[in-house]
């Protein structure tokens, strides 16, 4: 039974991990859509879409990491 509850919860918290991720990269979708549809027809600032797009994305990566380091550190001092 408790094998079952581990993979219960490693399964939980996976889908929630995974779902910050799709959350973001939405979120981070949209701004960078937004960003291209302000801008107009300054194809300059337009160009940086991408740019803002990609800093987003690794900004979001670079948190999940931290994140998931803290989680799992929190989890090894519970088991001792």
């Amino acid at each position: 039974m408790n094998l079952i509850k581990v993979i219960c919860k490693n399964i939980w918290e996976l889908l929630v991990e995974d779902g910050w991720i799709a959350a973001g990269t939405v979120i981070s979708l949209a701004v960078a859509g937004l960003w291209v549809v302000v801008t107009g027809f300054n194809e300059t600032l337009r160009g940086f879409g991408g740019w803002l797009l990609l800093l987003l994305l690794m900004l979001l990566l670079v948190l999940n990491l931290y994140a998931t380091g803290r989680s799992a550190a929190r989890k090894q001092m519970e088991e001792r």
